[in-house]
């Protein structure tokens, strides 16, 4: 486990999931009040603990626990969190809540999807409904001396969200999977091209300086100018091949970004989620 302060009072958390590290991130903040903005997995809920000892806070003050979205990799430990830390509200897209009260549905769908990836992650813990906080496009939340604004970007999910805390932005997955200066679109099914466009271009508007990414680190804001662009490239390569793999043959042509998260991530055991799936689900989303 691995902690890093990436701004005043803003930690890093490398959950190394599945014994990996840099593969995803949670971020707290503390602000004499504290939130948890994405938790990861359920099968790595168990480093909070340590983290908050290492920190020096006390787990009665977190007040909130954030998710960006619903997937196993986002919001998977929020029901261990909220066990953890008794007074924590969870703050949840509207279209999210209910797979947090009760993640069946979202278990089913993950296996049936992401195969023996969902057991590395783990079955999320059901949620009461009254710790549950169900955002609105644009509202606030205190978090002591700061506030915590949530914008609702949907594309990568149609449950997806974005928080902003002085001038960091919480992008989740909706402004692509970023690495050293290098970033690329993360769209699985069901990804919706125009929604992620119009998400970005909001993102875009916001008065930020700093891109707190799950995966996989800080970037700079720059980073949404890229990621729009390589959209739009990667619309017009997807429209001339005939197969994921043929997509994939070309990105890594013609791709210095692509190629670079390949050469990285292609022995890890969740290289197939996120190449493999991210272009079948961008080519179902552009009408190849």
């Amino acid at each position: 486990m691995r902690i890093s302060e990436v701004a005043d009072g803003v930690y890093a958390v490398d959950t190394e999931i599945g014994g990996e590290k840099g593969i995803v991130f949670s971020y707290i903040v503390d602000r004499g009040d504290v939130a948890v903005v994405e938790t990861g997995a359920e099968k790595t809920s168990g480093v909070f603990p340590e983290v908050f000892e290492e920190l020096g806070i006390k787990p009665e003050k977190v007040k909130f626990i954030a998710v960006t979205h619903v997937h196993l990799d986002h919001g998977g430990a929020a029901g261990s969190l909220v066990r953890i830390c008794e007074k924590a509200k969870v703050i949840v897209h509207p279209r999210g809540a209910e797979h947090l009260i009760n993640p069946e549905r979202l278990w089913r769908a993950s296996k049936r999807v992401l195969n023996e990836i969902a057991e590395i992650y783990g079955k999320p813990l059901p949620i009461e409904d009254s710790r549950i906080v169900v955002s609105e496009d644009n509202s606030e939340f205190t978090l002591g001396n700061s506030k915590i604004k949530v914008v609702h970007t949907p594309g990568h999910a149609p449950h997806h969200q974005s928080f902003v805390l002085d001038k960091i932005l919480f992008p989740g997955d909706s402004a692509g999977v970023y690495k050293d200066g290098h970033v690329i679109p993360t769209t699985p099914p069901v990804f919706n091209f125009e929604k992620a466009v119009e998400s970005i271009r909001k993102m875009r508007r916001l008065n930020v300086e700093r891109i707190a990414y799950t995966h996989f680190g800080i970037g700079e804001k720059e980073m949404l100018d890229r990621i729009e662009e390589k959209l739009f490239e990667w619309k017009d390569l997807a429209l001339s091949c005939e197969s994921v793999e043929g997509m994939h043959e070309k990105l890594l042509e013609v791709d210095e970004d692509y190629r670079f998260f390949w050469e990285w991530l292609k022995k890890s055991k969740f290289a197939e989620s996120y190449f493999h799936l991210a272009l079948r689900g961008f080519m179902e989303a552009v009408g190849r």
